[in-house]
Order: structure tokens, then sequence, then C-alpha cells
């Protein structure tokens, strides 16, 4: 495993010990509901502090030796831009099934599907947020690549001109005496 900055995350309670006990099988259903929009509640949160975290390691590498399109290992921050990404399409499919099953299970109590549908819709939006963040945060990187591309192409081109230039002194250098010695050693005795 790379040594990343980032959290390790996971379930914050698999345990369902407590909600499919006691009371009947809507009360049960509803218990499980609700530990469900906990985790995902929880799971959207900590998705938010990763991206935050992601974007603050970015920053940390631009600011380094060398600058933006120097310092950072864009590959890296990308694979790690790509896992972030699928986490928070994975939460948005939680919050779709969760959603779905708050409208099609039958006898969950009123004010516990009003408070399930509230949470889903603030989920919802706050995912919206990350995805955007996702691709944003693509973006950045994507004019950090391009700008490594144009600073190795200027280099390139820098010392493509050098070798150019050393070429031209050395033909200078060495041409020149060629050529006298051969216009005065020529043999044009008898030539008309």
């Amino acid at each position: 495993v790379e040594s990343l900055p980032y959290r390790t995350w996971g379930l914050p309670d698999r345990s369902l010990a407590d909600a499919t006990t006691g009371g009947g099988g809507q009360a049960r259903m509803a218990r499980i509901l609700q530990a469900l929009q906990r985790h995902i509640e929880w799971s959207v949160d900590m998705m938010d502090l990763e991206l935050e975290t992601w974007e603050n390691h970015f920053l940390e590498q631009a600011a380094g030796v060398g600058g933006l399109f120097v310092a950072p290992d864009l590959s890296r921050l990308q694979r790690h831009l790509a896992l972030l990404g699928h986490g928070v399409s994975l939460n948005r499919e939680a919050i779709r099934t969760l959603m779905r099953r708050i409208e099609v299970q039958p006898g969950i109590p009123g004010d516990v599907r009003e408070l399930l549908k509230a949470g889903c819709e603030k989920f919802s939006t706050q995912s919206l947020a990350q995805r955007r963040a996702v691709r944003q945060s693509f973006d950045l990187l994507a004019n950090a690549t391009s700008g490594q591309q144009f600073l190795l192409a200027q280099e390139r081109a820098d010392r493509d001109s050098s070798f150019q230039t050393i070429v031209g002194i050395l033909a200078a250098v060495f041409v020149a005496p060629g050529l006298i010695a051969a216009f005065y050693g020529a043999n044009v005795k008898g030539l008309p």
C-alpha cells in the first residue's frame, strides 16, 4: 500500500443487530433504513473530507520545488482522484437506492419517511457538489498536465536551438578555413 496522505475509512458501524430485533416488521425496516441513512450521511461527509484532503495535497505539491508544472506527481494524483470519483458515484447510487426504497417500502411511519426523504435530498445536493468538485479537479489536473507538456516542449526547443547554434559555430569555424585552403590549393594551371 502506498503511503498516502488520505484517511482510510470504512463503515462507521456494520452491526445492525439492534435494528433487526424488537417490534414489528415495519418498525424493524424503518430502523434499518435509518441505519442506512446514517451510513450514507457518514460516507458523503467522509467524501467531502477526502476531496478537501486531495485538493490540499495537490496544492501542497504544486507549491513545492519547481512549482505547479514540475513538482506534482500528476499520475499518482490522477489515480487518487479517480478513486475518489468512484467513491462519489457509489455514494450517489446508495442515495438513489435509499430514495427508491423509501418510496416503495410499505408501512414506514410518516415521520420516518419524511426524515429519510429530507436526508436524501440533502445528501443528493451534497453529492452533486462533490461530482462538480471531482470534475473541476480533473480539469485542474489536465491543466497542470498540459502545463508540464508545454514546459517540456519548451525545454526541448531550447535544447534543440542551443544544439543548432553550436553546430553553426562549429561549421563557421571549420568550413571557412577549409574553403580558403581549397581555393588556394586548387590546381588551376591549364584551365581556360
